[in-house]
């Protein structure tokens, strides 16, 4: 149970991603061993005398000695490393499994409600009228004007039924078919 909510942890995230990044950025920074250097020990030995060339005028014997024994200069092939993102991955895992169950159960609990009026099918042709008035309140019959606020028991009715119209007034090939421009009402 101890180790389980050290995995679930968001704390310990935090220090397994610094944790890589950090390798990371060691691995990006200092010239690392090309992959033929771990064929033979000879290939491995000429090498890392060339880095140890590069590097220890400037880091010093101990330095490049402590850097080779850590592995970092083949960081990415390196234990450490490859430790590193296996935990990270074991704690995704069972962050993973610790919240599903809870998510499922909220998400099947979820019903969306439809009016009746999406059922209707006599409702289905909105475009044969310019606005069907006993939807809206008596005070504001005003047409067009209408807005959102007004729309207080289904304001998403309002906002389809003006694109549905606003796109057969923009559209030249539906200009001669709209049955509200042509007056078919």
């Amino acid at each position: 149970m101890r180790l389980w909510r050290l995995f679930t942890s968001v704390n310990f995230a935090v220090v397994q991603i610094v944790a890589v990044a950090v390798l990371a950025v060691f691995g990006m920074t200092i010239r690392q061993l090309p992959g033929f250097a771990f064929r033979s020990a000879a290939d491995y030995a000429t090498e890392m005398n060339r880095l140890r060339s590069i590097y220890e005028p400037v880091l010093g014997v101990g330095t490049v000695d402590l850097f080779e024994r850590l592995q970092l200069f083949h960081v990415f092939n390196s234990t450490p490393f490859s430790i590193a993102l296996l935990v990270l991955v074991i704690s995704i895992l069972v962050c993973t499994l610790d919240r599903t169950p809870r998510l499922w159960q909220q998400s099947a609990a979820i019903r969306v409600v439809q009016p009746d009026a999406y059922f209707d099918p006599a409702g289905q042709n909105l475009l044969k009228a310019e606005a069907p008035f006993d939807m809206i309140p008596q005070r504001k019959r005003s047409g067009r004007s209408i807005t959102r606020r007004h729309f207080r028991n289904n304001p998403f009715w309002f906002r389809s039924y003006r694109r549905i119209t606003r796109k057969l007034r923009r559209s030249p090939s539906n200009w001669q078919i709209s049955p509200i421009k042509s007056g078919r009402v």
